[in-house]
């Protein structure tokens, strides 16, 4: 498991002819978060475990792979 912020457009771009869903600025200097969307199942639900997480954030979409990988964003509450 591991956990990354990163800032910017949501988007879905073919990249070798599979869909990603891209997160973050381009550019070779830029964080971005690629995941690729095949097979892939969407859920909105509040899967947060702990209280704190509740006041920080709002709920969130959970893509989840057959593959087992899992990508879940979430929105910051303002």
């Amino acid at each position: 498991m591991s956990v990354a912020r990163v800032v910017g457009p949501v988007r879905i771009s073919t990249v070798g002819g599979v869909p990603h869903l891209l997160i973050g600025k381009d550019g070779s200097d830029s964080d971005q978060i690629k995941f690729r969307l095949c097979d892939c199942e969407f859920a909105y639900g509040d899967f947060r475990d702990e209280e704190s997480a509740a006041l920080k954030f709002d709920g969130f979409l959970v893509v989840g792979s057959k593959k087992g990988d899992t990508l879940s964003l979430f929105e910051m509450k303002r």
